[in-house]
């Protein structure tokens, strides 16, 4: 803090400044982790979907995945009391007839978020049966090096 205040200090007597204080956002490795853990649930989650008469098997690919588990993410954090920063919304169609969904970005999550949705996808990749391969740890390793 005292570094950026001998910043501050040195910009205000160049004239007017804009200081901006964010939270952090995620990082690449967050980004790139939570990625593989989506591809490998896609390659190993069967879905079984309810429908008329008998349910149907389908496999999913990962951009589907990745808005159905944002979604449920988004859902369980606001019953904890932590919704997102950024959540999901519901707007009017331009027509009015109906809602169109705008879900929760992950381009949105900060630090904290990216890493609560890695664990959320740990747990529920537990809970599917999902055999993590070492890619997603070797994404952990290279971030901590």
């Amino acid at each position: 803090m005292v570094a950026v205040w001998g910043l501050v200090v040195e910009a205000v007597q160049g004239g007017d400044i804009l200081l901006i204080v964010t939270e952090i956002s995620k990082s690449r490795a967050q980004e790139r982790k939570y990625h593989v853990m989506l591809k490998e649930i896609s390659a190993q989650v069967v879905f079984t979907r309810p429908g008329i008469g008998q349910a149907q098997q389908v496999r999913y690919k990962p951009d589907v995945w990745k808005a159905l588990l944002v979604d449920a993410f988004e859902q369980e954090k606001a019953a904890m009391g932590e919704p997102l920063a950024k959540p999901g919304r519901l707007i009017p169609s331009i027509d009015g007839v109906r809602l169109v969904s705008i879900r929760a970005s992950t381009a949105d999550f900060r630090k904290k978020e990216a890493s609560d949705f890695i664990e959320f996808l740990y747990a529920r990749g537990v809970e599917y049966g999902v055999r993590w391969s070492a890619t997603a740890e070797q994404i952990t390793a290279e971030a901590r090096q």
